[in-house]
């Protein structure tokens, strides 16, 4: 399971990477390729897809296709601030204006709405996650979406 945030320029993940209610890995979930960048959340293979999807261009003749059980969301924030979400048909929805300006995905959506709505940054939104819920694990990653610096995270990740 995973917990993905944005808010004010900062994108920010847990590490927990899960088989069933096993932790079995923790990973750095946040991706770049350009000027992009992008966390998804649920199962393995599509998220595979999605990144190798992103990374091709997002060609219409080659969209992930959901298979079974398995299933994807996505964040996805560009270097000029426009921000994204994709659910798992691939389709892609620019968020806009009337929109809050944070967006969550994964496990505990509802939990990080709340915190983000009583001003918790994306950072402090997972962090808090990570030590209170269950299927939030690991430590926080977070990067800034214009520069794509590291703000915190795995070392070597």
């Amino acid at each position: 399971m995973t917990v993905i945030v944005y808010r004010d320029g900062v994108l920010a993940a847990d590490t927990g990477v899960w088989c069933g209610t096993l932790i079995v890995a923790h990973a750095d979930k946040i991706k770049t390729h350009g000027d992009l960048m992008w966390a998804c959340a649920g199962g393995s293979d599509m998220i595979q897809a999605f990144d190798d999807w992103v990374r091709a261009g997002f060609p219409r003749d080659a969209i992930p296709k959901k298979e079974g059980d398995s299933n994807v969301g996505a964040v996805m924030i560009g270097r000029d601030g426009r921000k994204w979400l994709f659910s798992d048909n691939m389709r892609g929805y620019e968020v806009t204006d009337h929109m809050p300006d944070w967006q969550v995905e994964g496990s505990h959506s509802e939990t990080a709405r709340t915190l983000l709505e009583l001003g918790y940054s994306a950072i402090e939104t997972v962090e808090w996650l990570i030590a209170c819920r269950p299927y939030a694990s690991g430590e926080v990653t977070a990067y800034d979406t214009r520069t794509h610096e590291k703000l915190r995270g795995m070392q070597g990740a």
